[in-house]
């Protein structure tokens, strides 16, 4: 098993993605078990960040059993659509997930393909 990086290089990685994401208002990480690994944030940053993770872990968890359910390959995501936060939760390596929240006015696209950015440069550092 690969050693776990420094923080300061998962950090990059959660700034570079609120960098890249128009409308980005934070990010996470965590253990697939819910326990809070980084964050980022612009302005303001989420109440209980701890919190959500260990909720985003659940969700994830749930999609990867309805995905296997349906003999989905991949590890999925859960887009969450709220009336003022669009959230994306994803695998990003075997020991990551990583969660964004976006204002609901943002591209859902360009937010996704900055998320699998995010995801595969965390997977490099994890896997």
């Amino acid at each position: 098993m690969k050693p776990s990086p420094p923080s300061s290089l998962l950090q990059s990685v959660l700034t570079d993605f609120l960098a890249r994401t128009p409308d980005a208002q934070f990010v996470v990480a965590a253990t697939p078990e819910g326990l809070l690994v980084g964050e980022a944030h612009t302005g303001t940053p989420p109440a209980h960040a701890d919190v959500l993770a260990a909720t985003a872990a659940r969700s994830l968890a749930l999609a990867q059993t309805v995905n296997a359910e349906l003999h989905q390959n991949g590890n999925g995501r859960v887009i969450i659509e709220g009336e003022h936060i669009t959230t994306i939760v994803g695998k990003a390596s075997n020991s990551i997930i990583l969660i964004a929240a976006v204002s609901s006015a943002a591209k859902v696209g360009v937010a996704m393909f900055t998320f699998k950015l995010a995801a595969n440069a965390i997977s490099q550092l994890y896997n």
